[in-house]
């Protein structure tokens, strides 16, 4: 009986360890390794243990941002594709306005050649 209540006590001071997210952990460890700067919070969750599981499947804000990016990943990369595509037609129209601009330029020289022979 008294290894069943040294097992209780245990598990209820354990429960009542503060933590901070897990999720949140992981994603500064990552930033850690890339930039020393401050991390970014994105979930600020410091709790008992006994709550994390319920904060985790229903709370954490980056469960949420985790799931929109990969249900909207399609529309995302769309996206990116069509800021890509309209650079690319930018930097046509800008090449043949840089051609153009050349252009008048030659014949602005040519002219005011002739001018200045007269």
């Amino acid at each position: 009986m008294n290894v069943y209540i040294a097992i209780k006590l245990g598990e209820m001071q354990i429960n009542e360890l503060k933590i901070k997210c897990p999720r949140q952990f992981k994603e500064d460890l990552k930033t850690h390794k890339i930039q020393k700067d401050k991390n970014i919070i994105l979930c600020d969750f410091q709790g008992k243990i006994k709550d994390i599981k319920h904060y985790l499947d229903n709370g954490c804000d980056l469960k949420n941002t985790m799931l929109h990016l990969i249900n909207n990943m399609l529309f995302h990369f769309n996206l990116v594709i069509n800021n890509v595509k309209s650079l690319k037609d930018i930097i046509k129209d800008l090449g043949s306005k840089k051609v153009q601009i050349n252009a008048l330029i030659l014949k602005m020289n040519y002219n005011y050649s002739i001018l200045k022979k007269q």
